[in-house]
């Protein structure tokens, strides 16, 4: 019985140590990428630099921060911390959608920081993913820009682009890896040969859908 307890013991801290040290690899390599190292393409770079990892101050953010604080939070809806919300300016005014197409249980605030970054974009809401794919549908050549959860992401992906071709339009995706089947689903999205450029922020990622780009993933620590 001590044998056997000893190789219990042994095989358990050398499966710890597997994991311990995945885990470390993955940090380190989304730590590189989001710092530009290995990132060949001047689009990509510009955009995990300028617009991802960008910390400057922005035009709207003293009166979005003012709003933040100010904020109710509805239980029934999504909200986002700080960075996230700030993300999602960031996105908006880096991109200058036609079109945001966001969900209806994103909270006010979060939809605000949105409408902020394009002043000028038409914003459409969606309920349910059946709506929000039928919308997608609709807009066509971008730009446009979307926040969905990854099962709308993939309905789209499957339902819609294997007819339509679309250009400079946008996905925000959430919940990438909240379990193993959004795992799954966000592995097929990025290895669509539709998809072009996927980012993975690990609780968030991004498809954007231009043909003329190479195909590339990147995975990032934000």
């Amino acid at each position: 019985m001590k044998t056997l307890r000893v190789r219990i013991s042994v095989f358990l801290c050398a499966m710890s140590f597997e994991r311990m040290f995945f885990r470390l690899f993955n940090v380190f390599s989304r730590w590189k990428c989001s710092h530009g190292y290995g990132v060949q393409s001047p689009f990509a770079y510009q955009f995990i630099r300028g617009v991802i990892h960008e910390q400057g101050e922005y035009y709207a953010y003293a009166t979005l921060r003012r709003l933040s604080s100010t904020a109710t939070k509805d239980s029934a809806l999504a909200h986002f911390d700080m960075k996230w919300n700030q993300l999602f300016f960031r996105l908006a005014n880096f991109v200058q959608p036609r079109t945001l197409l966001l969900p209806t249980s994103l909270s006010p605030l979060s939809q605000q920081y949105f409408k902020s970054g394009c002043l000028s974009a038409r914003v459409n809401t969606y309920q349910t993913t059946e709506d929000g794919a039928r919308l997608l549908a609709q807009e066509g050549v971008g730009p446009w820009l979307c926040l969905c959860d990854v099962l709308l992401a993939a309905q789209f992906v499957q339902r819609t682009l294997m007819s339509a071709p679309f250009s400079d339009g946008w996905l925000l995706v959430t919940g990438i890896n909240k379990d193993q089947g959004a795992g799954r689903l966000w592995q097929s999205l990025v290895d669509n040969k539709k998809t072009v450029l996927t980012f993975d922020l690990y609780q968030v990622g991004l498809i954007f859908f231009n043909l003329k780009y190479v195909k590339q993933h990147y995975q990032l620590k934000f």
